[in-house]
């Protein structure tokens, strides 16, 4: 039996039945997905659904809004792909997904395995194949990956189904799948062979093409004060965007962090500064990152939350993501950065092409984190080593993806707007100081003295 087959479609007669069947399949542990297939409704539908048993109080939220799947009954269904698909026809995805359980650090589980063997799945399924077809010899995997790419960029194969939001993006990438391919042929004594270009190739496309995304301080002032405009006093937009721009989180960890910030007071540079930090636990890396705060608007916008409260107030996560993005975007337009079309038409810009552009319009939530990354390094001379601290494990991801120092920038090196302030300056161009400990003076008024 396949994943996709799981029991039979039910049609019930009415809605109350339709919706106890929902209920049921997903507290057994079943997906959207799955359970749309078993009842034979759209994927959509069956989330209008779920929602409704959830404020009905007959399915239970997480503290970000997710309909909670038991642990218990996930792992189930987990077995029982493993067993009826994987496990009993195809013994090399059994060694893989057992591998999988201890691959990650300090012997646990991959992070996204799951998303990988889904992504492997779905490329089988796509082709009409068994696993071990990709055992058989590079060349046939290689011939194997691009009959997929082909199908999969003229959308007619199982997996364009499954990834409907890639419909309207061009030469789709499927790094995704021939990692997890790449994956499986490892674990199982079939390693790809190294530095593979071409179809081959797991290196991201287009990698660091966004590495000079940022806002000028006189753009950020126009985002912020359009932000404020809308806000309302259970949704403080301006002191979303703020933090998010000034401590460096992921969006999923700027909506969900609570106000834990404590304000420092002590003397730097013979001034008395003060400012705010933080330690901020991001999910994704498993682990906390120092957060400072030491913008003056910023600082006052965190001394008006509440302690251990999160910045805004939301119920349901996807909603208010979706809220805060088109928001976003219209404060992106408002500030001259991209153009009114593309507020409500993430697809306005292509890819590359349009650089920062399309990178504000698909992920504007994230483009806060990348012009956040070039402020702390024009605070310090682009002293990646300082940054770092801030949210990174890897300096690379600052030089090459984050923060890769525009031409303009090294012609402006060494300039400090405490202890080497041009005598010359254009109107709204961005301060830069040599390091923290000058920025911090700076905000609080100091004055250098020789």
């Amino acid at each position: 039996m396949k994943f996709a087959e799981f029991g039979k479609r039910s049609k019930p007669r009415d809605s109350t039945k339709l919706l106890e069947k929902v209920c049921k399949l997903k507290k057994e542990g079943y997906s959207g997905n799955e359970i749309a297939k078993l009842v034979n409704r759209s994927p959509p539908m069956v989330t209008n659904y779920m929602k409704q048993l959830a404020k009905d109080g007959k399915l239970d939220l997480s503290e970000s809004g997710r309909i909670i799947t038991p642990k218990d009954e996930q792992k189930k269904v987990t077995e029982l792909l493993k067993s009826e698909w994987l496990e009993g026809k195809n013994p090399e995805v059994k060694k893989w997904i057992e591998d999988l359980q201890t691959a990650g650090k300090g012997g646990k589980p991959l992070v996204a395995w799951r998303s990988m063997i889904s992504a492997f799945y779905s490329l089988c399924r796509s082709l009409e194949i068994a696993p071990s077809a990709f055992l058989i010899d590079i060349e046939e995997t290689k011939r194997l990956l691009s009959k997929f790419k082909m199908d999969y960029d003229a959308g007619t194969t199982y997996a364009n189904e499954q990834s409907k939001q890639w419909a309207k993006i061009k030469d789709k990438p499927i790094i995704g799948y021939v990692k997890a391919v790449a994956s499986f042929c490892e674990h199982n004594g079939k390693p790809f062979p190294p530095n593979q270009s071409g179809i081959l190739s797991r290196k991201k496309i287009n990698y660091g093409a966004y590495s000079t995304v940022h806002f000028t301080d006189s753009e950020l002032t126009k985002i912020l004060d359009f932000l404020h405009d809308h806000s309302t006093p259970s949704k403080n937009w301006e002191a979303l965007a703020a933090i998010g721009h000034e401590t460096l989180p992921r969006p999923y960890t700027l909506m969900t962090m609570k106000n834990t910030f404590e304000i420092k007071e002590d003397v730097i540079n013979d001034h008395v500064c003060t400012w705010a930090e933080a330690s901020i636990y991001e999910k994704k890396t498993n682990k906390s990152f120092d957060k400072l705060v030491f913008d003056r608007r910023c600082l006052e916008l965190v001394k008006q939350i509440p302690k251990h409260k999160t910045i805004i107030e939301w119920t349901n996560l996807s909603d208010i993501k979706a809220e805060w993005n088109n928001l976003l975007r219209q404060a992106y337009s408002h500030a001259g950065k991209i153009a009114p079309e593309a507020v409500d038409d993430r697809y306005f810009y292509e890819k590359v092409k349009d650089g920062d552009r399309y990178y504000m319009a698909w992920e504007p939530g994230h483009a806060l984190r990348h012009s956040g990354c070039h402020l702390w390094l024009r605070r310090c001379d682009y002293n990646i080593a300082y940054v770092m601290t801030l949210g990174w494990e890897d300096p690379n991801m600052i030089s090459q993806v984050y923060g890769s120092m525009p031409s303009s920038q090294r012609l402006k090196a060494g300039r400090c707007e405490y202890c080497r302030p041009p005598k010359t300056v254009l109107e709204n161009a961005d301060k830069q100081f040599c390091s923290w400990s000058h920025a911090v003076t700076h905000f609080n008024g100091g004055t250098y003295h020789a």
